[in-house]
């Protein structure tokens, strides 16, 4: 297939990845540095212009905002965001945790990681991906 996608990658799962058609998924989330990430833009090297431009790319906290809020809500209790709702474990395992944690952000970085995961599970080829992703989620949460 050899096709490069740009974007969030959970959109183009969304419209562009067939269910069942990926055969490995490879998340690499933020790691809460508290740094911002920008994209520097030069001139080229044959320009006569020496000035740069940069916009930011992404902030690397995790912070327990609207948006977590509005996608534990949509994830966990409308389960209207990924196109296969998650599980009753996986549901029971979130509540618990942001009863336990409350709105903090541990508990941003793990709802929005656990969408993430869900959604490329749903894209995967085999339902072992799909627990492997599970599985690995409930071990990253054993350990908060």
């Amino acid at each position: 297939m050899n096709t490069l996608y740009f974007g969030d990658n959970l959109e183009v799962l969304r419209e562009s990845i067939a269910d069942r058609s990926v055969d490995l998924v490879y998340l690499d989330p933020p790691f809460n540095s508290g740094a911002n990430y920008n994209i520097i833009f030069q001139p080229e090297k044959k320009s006569a212009a020496k000035a740069t431009a940069q916009i930011q790319a992404f902030e690397d906290t995790w912070t327990w905002s609207a948006e977590a809020d509005e996608t534990y809500r949509r994830f966990v209790i409308d389960r209207d965001l990924t196109s296969q709702p998650p599980g009753e474990r996986l549901i029971k395992l979130m509540t618990s945790m942001r009863e336990y944690l409350g709105e903090t952000p541990m508990m941003a970085y793990l709802t929005m990681m656990a969408r993430a995961s869900w959604s490329c599970a749903a894209c995967s080829r085999t339902r072992a991906a799909s627990t492997c992703t599970a599985t690995r989620l409930q071990a990253t949460t054993s350990r908060c």
